[in-house]
């Protein structure tokens, strides 16, 4: 019981974490990736349409419009270069991105050094947030779980049957 209630409670983390919001479209982006795990097969089903081709999703959110932008992946390694393609079409129509707020997980360390990179050249300084701290990344954790619960409804509404109230 106690160990339950000790893992459950929120890490102590000041909710200010300092920085000034962006005034500007792409000034500030938060980013986070997930992934969808297939449902488990149960025995004699021989139904395939659960397949999912691209479980990875990724998030990018505007801090000063709250725009989500999502787009699903094969691999995690592979949101790489859309997501440099992306910001650089951003930064030409000018909305020039400043800061990427997001995880220190491997696909980010690899996203930073291909902006960085002779081939794409972007001066965007990244902001790490620490392990298991979904408070600082709370824009890109937020527009996950709604789009999760957003698709959960659809769901279950699909598979309801249909009541009319007048």
């Amino acid at each position: 019981m106690h160990c339950a209630k000790a893992k459950a409670k929120r890490k102590n983390i000041p909710r200010n974490d300092g920085h000034e919001k962006a005034a500007k479209p792409g000034g500030r982006i938060f980013t986070d990736i997930t992934s969808v795990r297939r449902p488990k097969e149960s025995k004699g089903s021989t139904d395939k349409t659960l397949f999912v081709s691209k479980p990875h999703m990724r998030i990018l959110v505007d801090e000063a419009t709250n725009i989500r932008f999502v787009r699903w992946f094969e691999t995690k390694d592979g949101m790489v270069g859309p997501t440099c393609a992306t910001l650089y079409q951003w930064s030409t129509k000018g909305r020039k991105t400043l800061f990427i707020r997001c995880d220190g997980a491997g696909e980010n360390h690899s996203l930073e050094t291909m902006l960085h990179s002779s081939e794409w050249k972007m001066p965007i300084e990244f902001e790490y947030t620490a392990r298991n701290t979904p408070q600082q990344n709370h824009l890109a954790e937020i527009g996950i779980y709604v789009i999760c619960c957003q698709g959960r409804a659809l769901m279950s509404r699909a598979n309801s049957p249909r009541i009319y109230r007048y």
